[in-house]
C-alpha cells in the first residue's frame, strides 16, 4: 500500500491572495504508487472540513484528486491535510500537506481629488484663489472612492458653513462634489472641508480637501492731475 501526494494548490495556484468572503478550494492530486487499488481515501482539514472528489478504486499508477472548498478568512491562512487510504487487503497508509494562502480585506478610503469650483468655474486646490468682492460665493469640491470596496454613509463639514450635495454612497473608483458657502474675508485665508465614510468593514476613512484663497478688493490709484 502506498501513495503519493502532489503539490496542493489553492484556487489553482500556491499561495496565493485571495478577497476575504470568496471562494477558496484546495486541489490536492493522489497517485496509487503501490501495487493493489486504493479503494478508500479520506482527506481531512485542519479546519474540520473534509476533502471530497476522489475517484475510486484508484489503479496502480493512476492519479485523483482531491478537493476541499471553503471561505477566505483574513490574513495568513495555514490549513494542514491528512491523508488516509487503504487497499483491499486491509493495509493503510497516511500522509500529510499542507497550504498557504493570504485573505485581503478590501478596504473603501475617501480620497481628494484636487478638482475645485468656485461659482462653477474650476480652478485648483493647488493654486491660491483670489476674490475681488466680499459677495458669499459657492466652493465645489470634489472627493472620491479611491479604495476596492464601497463607502456608505459618506458626510462632508466645513467651517465655513453648511455642506450640500454629494453622495452618501460611492462605489470603488466613484466620484461626488459637495458644496459650500465662502463669504471671502482680507487676509490669506484656508477652508477646510472634511469627509469621512464607513466601508463594509466598520473601518471609518477620512480626507481633508483645503481651499486657499485671498481678497483683493484695491483699485487702480486714479492718475495725478496736470
Amino acid at each position: 500500500m502506498a501513495f503519493n501526494l502532489g503539490g496542493t494548490k489553492v484556487n489553482g495556484q500556491s499561495s496565493p491572495t485571495v478577497p476575504v468572503g470568496q471562494k477558496v478550494t484546495y486541489t490536492l492530486p493522489v497517485t496509487n504508487t503501490g501495487d493493489l487499488p486504493i479503494n478508500t481515501l479520506v482527506g481531512k482539514a485542519s479546519d474540520g472540513g473534509t476533502m471530497t472528489g476522489a475517484k475510486l478504486p484508484l489503479a496502480p499508477g493512476q492519479t485523483t484528486t482531491l478537493t476541499y472548498t471553503t471561505t477566505a478568512k483574513p490574513g495568513t491562512q495555514s490549513v494542514s491535510f491528512g491523508v488516509v487510504g487503504s487497499n483491499p487487503n486491509g493495509q493503510q497508509q497516511g500522509k500529510t500537506c499542507s497550504a498557504v494562502y493570504t485573505g485581503d480585506v478590501a478596504n473603501g478610503q475617501i480620497a481628494k481629488t484636487g478638482a475645485i469650483e468656485v461659482n462653477d468655474q474650476p480652478t485648483s486646490d493647488t493654486t491660491r484663489y483670489t476674490f475681488h468682492t466680499t459677495d458669499v460665493s459657492k466652493l465645489d469640491v470634489q472627493v472620491t472612492n479611491h479604495g476596492d470596496a464601497p463607502l456608505q454613509n459618506i458626510t462632508a463639514t466645513s467651517p465655513a458653513g453648511a455642506v450640500t450635495g454629494g453622495k452618501t454612497t460611492l462605489q470603488p473608483g466613484e466620484s461626488t462634489w459637495f458644496s459650500v458657502p465662502v463669504k471671502p474675508e482680507s487676509g490669506i485665508n484656508a477652508v477646510p472641508v472634511n469627509f469621512t465614510g464607513t466601508d463594509p468593514t466598520g473601518k471609518v476613512t477620512t480626507a481633508q480637501e483645503k481651499f486657499e484663497y485671498t481678497l483683493c478688493t484695491c483699485t487702480s490709484a486714479p492718475a495725478p492731475q496736470a
